[in-house]
């Protein structure tokens, strides 16, 4: 009876070997360009320079994991290069429950029903109270075509990786110590995760971009996420409709606080208090 079972337990062994070999037969190797990119400059400026919507609109289910707590829902943004955005949360029935939306000089924010409704300058301290990533609004519409920010750096250096069959692009920035490590698709040139690591807080922000498809002249991502080691953030976009370089009916991005709210003023680090402080929109 012994012989039977390990006879048995051998047979099961080699059928799993043979269909292990079968699947990594059906995946073949690693496709690699003929003629890949060698110099790192070269690929930074075909990153640069790659094309961009002038305007998009984009309509997500967002997942949103912290210490803080779960939150699941949808989320639309409308987005005009290089810096005008509105970003609506959404109820289930697609009610907007908050707003926030800059035309590049002034931003306004509020929660549907809310008291307070805030104001201000739309630098990275003030719009990213409102958002569950930390990027300025130019970052924020980069990152939702696909285009993550890029540091500050000197002496790049790229690698194809044979394994992923992916660039390996390192930046570093010797005056803050920050690096950035970029895996870019060959034959795309499509960003499909960077990781940025700030030397002086410890923070590191993980980027992934995932599906993209043509949307016109454009390759734009289907999937986002976002990940953070401060609070342990996690934030993931699946798009479900996205439209480029689509004509806006009026104007999304200038938005008037709420008749009867409470009008909060909030400063950028090279601001002084104003007399207008403190207001409330009749």
């Amino acid at each position: 009876m012994e012989l039977g079972r390990n006879g048995a337990g051998s047979s099961f062994a080699l059928s799993l070997l043979s269909i292990l070999i079968v699947i990594a037969a059906c995946s073949g190797p690693v496709r690699l360009p003929e003629d890949p990119i060698e110099d790192p400059l070269v690929l930074l400026t075909a990153l640069r320079t790659r094309a961009r919507p002038d305007t998009l609109y984009l309509y997500a289910r967002a997942e949103y994991y912290s210490d803080h707590g779960v939150r699941k829902g949808k989320l639309l943004f409308m987005a005009g290069a290089p810096d005008r955005i509105r970003v609506e949360t959404l109820s289930p029935t697609d009610d907007m429950l908050s707003l926030l939306a800059s035309q590049g000089e002034e931003f306004v924010a509020f929660q549907r029903g809310g008291k307070r409704c805030v104001v201000g300058t739309p630098c990275l301290e003030n719009t990213s109270r409102f958002l569950p990533i930390p990027l300025s609004i130019p970052q924020l519409i980069g990152l939702l075509s696909g285009q993550p920010p890029v540091i500050a750096h000197v002496a790049p250096a790229l690698t194809l990786r044979r394994k992923t069959g992916l660039y390996e692009l390192r930046l570093e920035d010797p005056v803050s110590g920050t690096t950035q490590l970029l895996e870019v698709d060959p034959f795309e040139l499509d960003v499909i995760s960077t990781t940025i690591r700030q030397k002086a807080s410890g923070l590191r922000v993980r980027l992934n971009f995932d599906e993209y498809r043509a949307q016109g002249p454009y390759r734009l991502p289907r999937k986002i996420r976002v990940r953070l080691d401060q609070d342990d953030t996690d934030l993931s976009l699946e798009v479900r409709e996205v439209e480029a370089d689509l004509v806006f009916k009026g104007d999304p991005f200038t938005v008037l606080c709420p008749r009867g709210t409470a009008v909060e003023r909030y400063l950028c680090p090279d601001e002084q208090p104003g007399p207008e402080e403190g207001e409330t929109d009749d």
